[in-house]
């Protein structure tokens, strides 16, 4: 058996992150199967899924990676593959 939920959220963008933990359990429940593996697919290019513990100092920590790896005052070249 295969059962398919979409979950929307609504972000601030710039490293916001949402705790899906509860949503995905309720969909769980709510689709009636009892054992398998959950899937979970986070289309487009500037959204990702992660494992991480979420509590304050952790989102924190991950914000600042993020910072490190791409400075907020960046400015990135316009991308050239679109017509």
């Amino acid at each position: 058996m295969v059962t398919t939920t979409t979950l929307s959220l609504q972000t601030r963008g710039n490293g916001d992150a949402s705790d899906i933990t509860a949503a995905v359990a309720k969909a769980v429940a709510e689709s009636g199967v009892r054992s398998g593996v959950v899937t979970l697919f986070c289309p487009g290019s500037t959204s990702a899924l992660t494992t991480i513990e979420y509590e304050a100092g952790a989102l924190a920590d991950l914000n600042r990676l993020f910072d490190e790896i791409v400075p907020p005052d960046d400015q990135h070249a316009p991308c050239r593959d679109r017509a």
